[in-house]
């Protein structure tokens, strides 16, 4: 079952610093705080299933600590992918700024090493 569909059918919480949080709002949460949320479920997993039977039956808590792991390092991909993208637009946007400036002072340049008849006659075409 996918773990955020296991989340919103059972209502799961997940223990943070901020209190028990449903996942919807583990979105608004530093990554650091997840991170740390991420360790203390993976610690918990471990700790949890330890047996030497051959067909041991993880417990249910012990499942669950697994699928919400899986959902917050889900979360946590999702917002590094996010603030990611964000640096890329921010780098194509200044570069474009950048480009943009060079185009302007090279069409400045042309103009300057016009004539000035020739300046005199793009004026008169468009005033027409």
């Amino acid at each position: 079952m996918d773990g955020y569909k296991y989340c919103a059918m059972t209502g799961a919480r997940f223990n943070t610093p901020m209190g028990a949080l449903p996942v919807e709002r583990l979105f608004q949460l530093d990554k650091q705080i997840l991170n740390k949320l991420a360790v203390s479920l993976d610690t918990e997993a471990e700790t949890k299933v330890k047996s030497f039977l051959a067909k041991a039956t993880p417990s249910k808590e012990s499942l669950e600590n697994k699928i919400k792991l899986e959902v917050v390092i889900d979360i946590i991909r999702t917002i590094e992918e996010k603030e990611n993208a964000a640096i890329r637009r921010k780098a194509r946007k200044d570069s474009n700024k950048k480009l943009l400036e060079i185009i302007a002072n090279k069409q400045n340049e042309e103009l300057n090493n016009k004539p000035l008849a020739e300046l005199l006659a793009m004026l008169e075409d468009e005033e027409d």
